[in-house]
């Protein structure tokens, strides 16, 4: 009975670690979206979740839409500002 508790504790363990190393690749991945390295995308056969590279590329088109961003709200605020004088 022993030597099957002590096999089952180590099973458990083994499948807590490949968990948590899961859990860390998603939070890696989560952050390489969030500059736009890569982009989230599904494997059609069974919906598990995969990541597409977009590379450097990608990051140069998200700081290009940020300085879009920013400019239009500079002009809105300049526009306010003349507004209000």
């Amino acid at each position: 009975m022993k030597g099957l508790s002590g096999k089952f504790q180590r099973k458990k363990s083994i499948k807590k670690m490949l968990k948590t190393k899961i859990r860390c690749l998603y939070d890696i991945a989560n952050v390489f979206h969030s500059i736009v390295l890569i982009e989230k995308t599904h494997i059609i056969t069974n919906l598990k979740p995969a990541f597409c590279w977009i590379g450097i590329q990608g990051v140069h088109c998200a700081i290009e839409e940020i300085i879009k961003i920013v400019n239009s709200g500079d002009q809105q605020r300049n526009a306010l500002f003349l507004d209000n004088t």
